[in-house]
C-alpha cells in the first residue's frame, strides 16, 4: 500500500499555476474603537462541480479516495442541491465537516467523480459580522483548541514568540492589523513550493503561498493570545486563466465579535481587506491538520499496486 498526495490539494495545483489576484486598497483604522458600515447579507448562487479523474492500468489492485464534501455553514453558505456522478462507499461528518469515500477496483476504462453543488454563497466579512453583532449576543465558545500550538502552527516556538512581541497594540483587532503589516513587509509571495513550510518555516524564508501566509498569520495571533484557525475550500471568482480556485485563508474569534475570516495572502497582494471580502469562498473545512486526509488539503487517495494518474479540478458552471 502506498499513501499519496493528491493534486487537488492547493499546493499541488500550484506548481503549474500562479495566483494573480485583484488590486484593491487595504484600510483599517488604527485606533482601538473601530466602526464599518452596515451591510446586508447578500447571498451569490453559484453551480459548481469537483471533479476527480483516476487512471490506472491493469496492475494496479485497488484505489481508495478521501474528498472533503461541501455543507452549509450558517452565515457562510448554503448547500441546496448536492449529486454525486458515482455514490461513494461511505459517508460520515465530524465537527461539522462531511466526508465521502470512495474504492475503485475495475480500471479498464478511466474513472470519473464528480460532486456536482449549487450553492447560496453569503458575505462573511467583518463588515457583515460587525452589523450582525449589534443585534444579538455572540455566544461564548471554548476556544482552547484554536491557541494551541501544533504541526504548522508552532505557536510556541522560539521565533515565532519572539516576533509576537513586537506586537504591541492593545487590542485583538489591532494586534491582528500589526501582525497582516508585518507579512506584507517581511513575507514574499514566491509562488507554489513542493515542501510544506509551515509558520515556522515560512518565518525562516521569508517567502511563501496562501497556505504559508495563513499559517504563519495564524501561529503569530496564537502567540497573542488571539484564537486563530486555517481555512480550505476555494474561490469562485477572480481566478484569471491558468490560475488555481483552490484557496486557504484563516478566521480569528474576536470578542463580541465572533470569528472574523481574514484572507492574510489575499491582503499582502491588495486582493481584499480586513474589513471586506467578496462573497466568492467555498469554505470546506477549518482545521490545518485532517487525519482523514492524512494531514492532506481537501482531498487524499491510495493506491495499492502500480501508481496512478490523477487528475482533478473547480468547474464554475
Amino acid at each position: 500500500m502506498i499513501d499519496h498526495r493528491s493534486l487537488a490539494n492547493r499546493r499541488e495545483w500550484q506548481t503549474r499555476f500562479r495566483r494573480v489576484m485583484l488590486a484593491l486598497v487595504f484600510c483599517w483604522p488604527t485606533s482601538a474603537a473601530f466602526s464599518v458600515e452596515p451591510a446586508a447579507d447578500k447571498g451569490k448562487t453559484v453551480s459548481f462541480t469537483i471533479q476527480y479523474t483516476i487512471t490506472a492500468t491493469d496492475k494496479t489492485d485497488k484505489v481508495v479516495l478521501t474528498t472533503l464534501v461541501p455543507v452549509t455553514i450558517p452565515g457562510k453558505q448554503k448547500i441546496s442541491q448536492l449529486q454525486f456522478s458515482t455514490p461513494p462507499q461511505q459517508q460520515f461528518e465530524e465537527d461539522g465537516r462531511k466526508y465521502a469515500v470512495f474504492v475503485f477496483t475495475d480500471f479498464k476504462k478511466p474513472v470519473t467523480i464528480q460532486i456536482n453543488a449549487v450553492a447560496e454563497i453569503y458575505r462573511n466579512d467583518l463588515t457583515v459580522i460587525a452589523d450582525r453583532a449589534r443585534d444579538k449576543k455572540i455566544p461564548d465558545e471554548a476556544t482552547s483548541r484554536w491557541l494551541a500550538h501544533e504541526k504548522n502552527l508552532e505557536k510556541d516556538s522560539a521565533a515565532i514568540k519572539e516576533v509576537a512581541k513586537t506586537f504591541v497594540k492593545s487590542g485583538d483587532m489591532e494586534t491582528v492589523e500589526e501582525i497582516l503589516v508585518y507579512l506584507e513587509k517581511t513575507v514574499k509571495y514566491g509562488g507554489f513550493s513542493q515542501k510544506d513550510r509551515g509558520a515556522l518555516g515560512t518565518l525562516g524564508e521569508k517567502r511563501g503561498d496562501c497556505g504559508d501566509f495563513s499559517d504563519l498569520f495564524v501561529a503569530l495571533c496564537r502567540a497573542k493570545g488571539i484564537p486563530a484557525r486555517i481555512c480550505d475550500g476555494y474561490v469562485t471568482e477572480g481566478v484569471p486563466k491558468g490560475d488555481t480556485p483552490s484557496h486557504t485563508w484563516a478566521e480569528v474569534r474576536i470578542n463580541k465579535l465572533g470569528w472574523v475570516p481574514v484572507d492574510p495572502l489575499g491582503i499582502v497582494l491588495k486582493g481584499t481587506t480586513l474589513k471586506t471580502m467578496p462573497n466568492k469562498y467555498v469554505h470546506m473545512s477549518n482545521i490545518r491538520n485532517d487525519d482523514h486526509l492524512l494531514g492532506n488539503h481537501l482531498v487524499v487517495y491510495r493506491y495499492f499496486g502500480k501508481p496512478i494518474d490523477f487528475k482533478d479540478a473547480f468547474i464554475v458552471k
